[in-house]
């Protein structure tokens, strides 16, 4: 009895492991065959590549002024005192100037030991203060009397204001435009002349070290004399933004 059960099941055993013997020995051959013939690897989608640049103009919208003040003096306190006071005067004159405290930077505060070199040991005959702010002026109209109006209040170091534009990105994407489209326009040539259709874009890439140049004006020299400074002239200019593109098409 117990014998009659269990034939059936051992037969249905049997036969699945020859099933999946055959199976096995069927993909084995099959692989053997693809190794001995392989398939043609199928030909690549055919390109064309095209590179071409495109500018935008723009008029610079900020100015950036570095005004400083160099101290001399015996002694660090008799520098720091009047070095951080006619500071303290610049920073209020060009507030009530407009220059929001937020466009304020302090880029230099540097006090050193000035020495006599004349005896030995060295001795350090007094000390020097220099102290410099990076100003944004976002009304070029006003860049010059701000330079004057620093001076007047004791800077005796100005930098060369250096003209930017705040927002590069619009003009940017006015230059990325007229790239792309200088490439679609050659590789249609390029197309034409080989006999062939231009397809869609396949990718493409930007040179992203492409950015606007700043404008510097005109060097300001140093001043002396308080009432010797002039209100000086700046003249903004105009800064180019120049992208490169590389755009590959398919074609038919």
């Amino acid at each position: 009895m117990l014998n009659e059960k269990i034939q059936p099941a051992l037969t249905a055993a049997l036969y699945m492991t020859v099933i999946l013997m055959a199976a096995a020995g069927i993909h084995q051959l099959t692989q053997a065959y693809f190794e001995a013939n392989p398939r043609p690897t199928p030909l690549a989608q055919p390109t064309i590549t095209v590179s071409a640049s495109g500018e935008a103009v723009g008029v610079p919208d900020v100015a950036k002024i570095t005004i400083g003040v160099v101290s001399d003096g015996t002694t660090v306190a008799e520098v720091t005192a009047a070095g951080n006071t006619t500071m303290d005067g610049i920073l209020a004159v060009v507030k009530g100037a407009g220059v929001q405290a937020e466009d304020i930077k302090t880029v230099s505060y540097n006090l050193s030991p000035s020495y006599n070199y004349k005896v030995k040991p060295y001795q350090i005959e007094g000390y020097s203060l220099n102290q410099a702010v990076r100003l944004t002026v976002r009304q070029l109209d006003d860049v010059g009397a701000i330079v004057d109006q620093a001076t007047q209040a004791g800077a005796n170091s100005v930098g060369t204001p250096v003209f930017e534009i705040d927002d590069p990105d619009q003009m940017q994407a006015e230059a990325r435009a007229e790239a792309f489209t200088k490439a679609q326009v050659k590789a249609e040539s390029l197309a034409k002349a080989a006999g062939v259709q231009l397809g869609d874009i396949v990718t493409f890439s930007e040179n992203t070290n492409a950015s606007p140049r700043p404008y510097y004006s005109e060097e300001y020299a140093l001043l002396g004399e308080k009432d010797a400074a002039v209100a000086p002239s700046f003249e903004p200019g105009s800064q180019e933004a120049t992208i490169e593109m590389s755009v590959t098409y398919q074609i038919k």
